[in-house]
This record gives structure tokens, C-alpha cells and sequence, in this order.
């Protein structure tokens, strides 16, 4: 008689049996432990003399990260312990192509890589590594090279792995024709994001920062900081197409060519969007000291802040162009930027006494057969300078030869040249080219605020008119809102009266679309309303809040210093925050001043990296003159202080003393409202 249980035992349950019987067993996720010192280690710090009970355990570690490294199975984490870690199996560190998880225990402060070795150091992806192959918290420096030319301290060829919460800092490549002081990606969609890059630099090569080479990779949120190269002093593109969004470019230099920030070339097409991009500088030659779009280069550069970038030279006789952005070739889109503060500039006392070249764009410089769209920008206070031999062309927008730029619903104000320089059009120039320039407020610019576009300029407020279908001559009555200035007065939300660029612009708000991070976004998304209302109906003339970006209120120019606090006691209660900005003279210039205080208790300030730090009695705090934002963001305390200001502006400005003569500092300066 047959067992009773057997009856229900269905084919489907024969097929389960099979497969669990047959399955290879599950092997469980394991952590291997490295460590450079660890009790049983007879040579703490020498990876050659090691535990002899080593085993990668919690109690008997490895001392080289690359015996981590080679014991791992995917899905493994190889756990660094804090120290310094050098020698073999340190220095050059090769992930090879295992999908594991590399990471220190208590972030790159304290775990170090040592990347001085007899070959080039640092870590490696070249087997096909991809989003589970992840390197994170460590420090690496002195990986450095007279030989090699792809000894970046991160190499990434033919790799997609996950790189973040690093600091890659001082590492110097001294060969020829090298490529990313920092980071290297050649054929790879690596995510790079939450790393500093910090002081490295390339004698002649390209990418003082990060070099991508056909590649897209998407770069986020990094701090990439006084890198220097021949070319591309923060990043350079060529043949790529990378995400660039929310990054600190910042202090980067380059030698020639250009683009100290940003420099594209041979077709990239990036998304540029959300970075602060300031204060980078081209030292020779070359375009572009924010950004600069090479050859058939299409990015779309969205919602940034490009500042105090400087585009100069010191011995070499040609063009200056772009201190901001500039574009020679390709259809760039150039949408919802604020560009403030950059400089394009040539003096005798940089060309050693020679008579040195004109000056383009100080803000953004059209060139070769560009067709940028630039819509929806706010362009206030660049600066062209140059010897009086020289000329200047186009302060905010310069649109040169067989350009034709769009150009749509920008703000272009306060953007101005040196004297005895002659100027042309310090809001915007065109030279022989067939822009479209329409909605625009052009105002407040030195001299004449457009000059050489007659007949492609309509529908815009020009200070002072210009000929065209629709433009105007009225004060815009700004206003501040949520999102800082240059929101436009309406009765709607209060204000006296309604600004003449209200639905004065060329056709319906719902009809004028720009670019977007995601896709597009029209006028009746946007706002010139401080209840961010949005457009409606004919559209308003002029930036349109709403993507992201705060716009720092410009001064009222008048005498000496507006907005900056002098001699004086002012009582602040602990959690008040003081902003001191807009630190601008009567010649519309931002300058450098020494606020020095003294404080009767503690305090502490906040300053624009993020910073914090304490202020003492007798504190020196020193606002530098190029910055599109201030140095000193807030400060706080729960005493009282004393402000008083020197004014420390440096040459080649030759600006003339503060105060003026019959004027005191006291005269028309205040701190969030309240008089010393």
C-alpha cells in the first residue's frame, strides 16, 4: 500500500525540490577590515612587514588596502581603518573590476592615501567597474609624476564606478601633455559627487580639476578649488557630455586657451546647472574666464552663478573675450544665470610696456559663428579695463561677426569699463551680427547702454531709448522679494504703482519658453511678482524669478561706500543676523574693505563656502573686491561689536581715495536698516 502523503505531491513542488537541492549555496556579504597600525602588526605603517595572524578580520586586519582589494567577493565592503596608508598595495590601489564598496570608517579627514610611489598612484577603475564598484571618504595626495601622463589620483578608463566624499588635495603632475590633476574619465558614466578637489595642478596638460575624455560622466555637488592647468583649470570636456550640477568652482586657474572654470571642446554638450562658478582666473591667454564653449559645443548652462571670474593677460598680444562665459561656436543655451562681476582685462603694466590688445564681453562674448540662446539672465556690474590705446566692447553681451545670438527677457545693468579705455556698448555691442535681442532691461550701464544692433533690438527698456518695435525709456521701479532683487513693482502686491515693463513685452508670457534642467519652462511658469504669482498674458519685460537662483540686491550708488557699516556701537541680540554686502563704490565697482572689529563678548560669522568661524577682539575680516557674493554672510552674536571700514582696493584700478575729500564713511551706510 502506498504512503498516503505521496498523493499530493504535484510536479510543480518536484520542480521546487530540484532547485533548492541543486542551487548554489547563498554566500553571505562579508567586511574586511585594513588597518596601518593595528595592535599585531610587528611594522605599523610598513604594509611589507604585516600580523602574521592577518586574515582581514576585525581583530587580525590587513595593513594594504589592496589585500582588501583582492580578498573581496562582489557585494563586500572593504572597511579602512583611520590612518595613513603608503607603500605597496597603498599607493596604487586597482579595484579590479570587483563590485564591492571601498570605504574609510571615519571619513576623509581621518584615512589617508599616500599616492607617492615608483609608479603612478593613486586608485584605478580600468575592468569594467560600474555603479556597485564605490570609493568613499578618504583623503589622497603626493600622487605625482615627472613620467607619466595619465597619473591623475583617480583614473577611470572604461569604468562607470560610484566616487564619493573624497578629498583629493596638492597632488602635481610635472610630464607633458598631461590629463585631470584630480580625477581622469576616459569612455566612463562614473557618478563623482560630495568630493573636494583642492590645490591640484598640471605644469602643460588640460583638467586641473577633472578631464573627461568621451565620456558623461554626472559630476554633483564637489567643491573643485585652485586647480591649475594649461587649459580647463577646474574641468575639462572633450568629445563628453557630463551632468555638471551643484559644484563650487572655484580659484582654478589656467594658463592659455582658456575656460578656467569650465573649458568645452570637440563637440561636448554638458548640463551645466546650479554651480557657483567664481573667482576663477586665465593667467595668459584664452576665453572664456567662467565657462568657455569650444568648437561644435552645445551645453545648456542653466541656473548658475558665475562671478568675479577674470579673463587677462600678462604678456601676450590678442583679443580678450569673456569673462564670464564665452561661446565660439555651436548653439549654447545660456538660461537663468547670474553672471556679476567678471572681468576681462589688459593693462601696459601686464604686457610689459606694450600696448595691449581690445577687450570683448566682460559678461558673455559671442564669437566665431556662435548662435547661443541667452534668455532669462540677470548681467549686472562685469568690468572691462585696458590700456587708452585699447577699446572695450560690450560690458554685459558682446555679439561679434557671423554671430546670432537670441537673446530674450535678460537684465543688463551696471556693467561698466575703466577710463581712459574707450568703451562701445558696456550693456550690449554688436559687430556685424545678427542677434535677436527682445524683453530686455538695459539699463544703468556706463556710457552708451547698446550700441551697433540697430534694427535687432525690440521690445526692450533702454536707458536713454533705442530705435525698435516696442522698446521703451522708463525706470522699471525693481523691487526685492523672496528671491532677492529685480522683481518688478506691481499694485497687485502692494507697491505704489505698476512698473512700465509690466505686459509690455513682445507677445503672450505662455509663448516665450526657455530651457529647463528636465525639459522646458515658459514666462506664465515664471514670476516678476514677489508673491511669485506668475506671468500672465503679455509677457513682462526682464528677468523672471522662479528657478532657483537668488540675485543679490546692487547698491545705491552715490558718494564713497554705500551699505557698509563704519565706526560705530550697534547692539545685536543673539540669532539676529546682520548681512553686510553690496559693497560697491560711486564708479559702480565692487572693492575690498577691512572691517575690523571688536567684539565685547563671542560671536561667530558664517562666510560663503559654508564656513564658520569665531571672532575674537580686534578681529580683522577682509571682503575681497571681485566676488559676485559676499565673503561675510552673516554675523551673529549675543554682544556688543564695533565696525570700522578701510578701504584696501589694489591697483590696476587707480581708483581714488576713500573717502572722497568732504566725506565720511559715516554718511550714508547701513546694516540691514539700521544706521551706526
Amino acid at each position: 500500500m502506498r504512503p498516503t502523503c505521496l498523493r499530493f505531491v504535484t510536479p510543480a513542488v518536484v520542480l521546487l525540490i530540484f532547485i533548492f537541492l541543486t542551487a548554489p549555496p547563498v554566500t553571505a556579504q562579508v567586511t574586511w577590515y585594513v588597518d596601518d597600525d593595528a595592535p599585531g602588526d610587528p611594522g605599523p605603517g610598513t604594509p611589507e612587514l604585516s600580523d602574521p595572524l592577518e586574515d582581514g578580520s576585525a581583530a587580525h586586519p590587513f595593513d594594504a588596502i589592496q589585500e582588501g582589494i583582492d580578498a573581496a567577493a562582489g557585494g563586500d565592503t572593504v572597511l579602512v581603518r583611520d590612518g595613513t596608508y603608503s607603500g605597496t598595495g597603498n599607493y596604487l590601489v586597482d579595484f579590479s573590476g570587483k563590485a564591492i564598496l571601498v570605504r574609510s570608517e571615519n571619513g576623509a579627514e581621518h584615512c589617508d592615501i599616500d599616492g607617492d610611489g615608483p609608479t603612478a598612484g593613486g586608485v584605478v577603475f580600468e575592468n569594467g567597474e560600474e555603479a556597485d564598484s564605490i570609493l568613499r571618504g578618504f583623503s589622497i595626495h603626493h600622487v605625482s609624476s615627472e613620467h607619466f601622463v595619465i597619473s591623475s589620483p583617480i583614473r577611470m578608463i572604461g569604468a562607470s564606478p560610484i566616487v564619493e566624499e573624497n578629498t583629493i588635495i596638492e597632488n602635481v603632475n610635472h610630464s607633458v601633455d598631461q590629463y585631470g590633476s584630480a580625477i581622469y574619465c576616459q569612455d566612463s558614466q562614473a557618478i563623482i559627487r560630495n568630493n573636494v578637489l583642492s590645490g591640484n595642478e598640471l605644469w602643460t596638460g588640460r583638467g586641473g580639476g577633472i578631464y573627461c575624455r568621451d565620456s558623461n560622466p554626472s559630476i554633483l555637488s564637489n567643491s573643485i578649488l585652485d586647480g591649475h592647468s594649461l587649459v580647463g583649470g577646474g574641468i575639462y570636456c572633450s568629445s563628453s557630455s557630463p551632468k555638471i550640477m551643484g559644484n563650487l568652482i572655484s580659484g582654478n586657474t589656467c594658463d592659455y586657451y582658456g575656460g578656467a572654470g569650465i573649458y568645452l571642446v570637440s563637440s561636448s554638450s554638458p548640463l551645466i546647472s546650479g554651480n557657483t562658478i567664481v573667482g576663477n582666473t586665465i593667467v595668459e591667454g584664452g576665453d572664456g574666464g567662467g565657462i568657455h564653449c569650444g568648437s561644435g559645443c552645445d551645453p545648456r548652462i542653466l541656473n548658475n552663478v558665475i562671478s568675479g571670474n577674470n579673463r587677462g593677460y600678462t604678456d601676450i598680444l590678442a583679443p580678450c573675450r569673456g569673462g564670464g562665459i564665452s561661446c565660439a561656436s555651436g548653439a549654447p543655451v545660456i538660461t537663468g544665470n547670474v553672471i556679476t562681476e567678471n572681468i576681462v582685462y589688459t593693462s601696459l603694466e601686464k604686457t610689459g610696456g606694450r600696448d595691449a590688445s581690445d577687450c570683448f564681453g566682460a559678461g558673455i562674448a559671442c564669437l566665431g559663428s556662435a548662435s547661443p540662446t541667452i534668455t532669462n539672465n540677470v548681467v549686472v556690474g562685469n568690468y572691462l579695463t585696458g590700456s587708452s590705446s585699447r577699446s572695450g566692447f560690450g560690458g554685459g553681451l558682446y555679439c561679434g561677426p557671423d554671430t546670432s545670438p537670441v537673446a530674450i527677457n535678460n537684465t543688463i545693468l551696471r556693467n561698466h569699463g575703466r577710463e581712459p579705455m574707450t568703451h562701445f556698448g558696456l550693456g550690449i555691442y554688436c559687430e556685424s551680427s545678427l542677434a535677436v535681442i527682445e524683453n530686455c532691461i538695459v539699463r544703468d550701464n556706463q556710457g552708451e547702454q547698446i550700441e551697433g544692433c540697430e534694427g535687432l533690438v525690440s521690445y526692450c527698456n533702454v536707458e536713454g531709448g533705442y530705435a525698435g518695435t516696442g522698446n521703451i525709456d522708463a525706470d522699471p521701479l525693481f523691487v526685492a522679494g523672496p528671491d532677492g532683487c529685480f522683481y518688478l513693482s506691481h499694485t497687485a502686491t502692494g507697491q505704489a504703482a505698476d512698473s512700465p515693463c509690466v505686459d509690455a513685452g513682445s507677445g503672450p508670457a505662455a509663448a516665450v519658453c526657455f530651457a529647463s534642467v528636465d525639459d522646458t519652462i515658459c514666462l506664465d511658469g515664471l514670476t516678476t511678482r514677489i508673491d511669485q504669482v506668475p506671468d500672465t498674458g503679455i509677457a513682462d519685460m526682464g528677468y523672471h524669478h522662479g528657478g532657483g537662483v537668488i540675485i543679490p540686491c546692487p547698491p545705491t550708488v552715490g558718494a564713497g561706500l554705500d551699505c557698509v557699516p563704519s565706526s560705530g556701537t550697534l547692539p545685536f541680540s543673539c540669532g539676529m543676523s546682520v548681512t553686510l554686502e553690496n559693497l560697491f563704490d560711486d564708479y559702480k565697482r565692487k572693492v575690498a574693505v577691512k572691517l575690523h572689529l571688536t567684539v565685547a563678548g563671542g560671536a561667530h560669522y558664517d562666510n560663503w563656502r559654508g564656513g564658520r568661524a569665531t571672532v575674537g577682539a580686534g578681529e580683522v575680516l577682509v571682503f575681497p573686491w571681485a566676488q559676485g557674493i559676499p565673503l561675510l554672510n552673516s554675523l551673529v552674536g549675543d554682544n556688543l561689536f564695533e565696525l570700522a571700514v578701510e578701504d584696501v582696493t589694489p591697483a590696476p584700478f587707480n581708483r581714488p581715495p576713500y573717502p572722497p575729500a568732504g566725506d565720511t564713511a559715516a554718511d550714508n551706510c547701513t546694516v540691514n536698516g539700521i544706521s551706526p
